[in-house]
């Protein structure tokens, strides 16, 4: 049976959170694995940045509405915060690209443009080329099977 993610871009603008995105991603179980430790097998060497840890508060209302429709057939709420989707993206780079260079799923310009810069990690390097008023980026997320 096949894992799917409901991922949700969101932005931080005068202490608020608004949704920014909601990408395809496709079956990327190493990218699941890593994220919240969802579909590890036992050969992965994979260690989850966090444990699934259930919404955030403060959610858009974008993302609060499909989780709350999603909420009979979906598991393993959690959310990343602007340093974990560096870390992740550093990971994706060295882990998934290496194994699967011919599969292009999250990359941060293909989704998001330049908005957080020209990767995720740079919005944490670089606050002070961040767009103005853009406090803060997160994702947040859930599977189904």
């Amino acid at each position: 049976m096949a894992t799917c993610i409901n991922l949700h871009t969101e932005i931080k603008i005068d202490g608020e959170w608004h949704h920014y995105g909601n990408p395809s991603l496709g079956h990327p179980y190493r990218l699941f694995a890593k994220m919240a430790g969802v579909r590890i097998e036992d050969e992965d060497d994979i260690t989850p940045i966090a444990e699934p840890r259930g919404l955030p508060g403060g959610a858009s209302v974008i993302t609060q509405m499909d989780a709350d429709h999603s909420d009979e057939y979906s598991h393993s709420h959690s959310y990343l915060d602007a340093s974990e989707i560096a870390e992740l993206e550093i990971w994706f780079k060295e882990d998934h690209m290496k194994k699967n260079p011919d599969v292009l799923v999250f990359n941060p310009e293909t989704y998001w443009g330049f908005l957080l810069g020209d990767s995720w990690g740079s919005f944490t390097k670089n606050k002070k080329e961040r767009r103005k008023g853009l406090e803060d980026i997160r994702f947040v997320f859930w599977f189904d099977d």
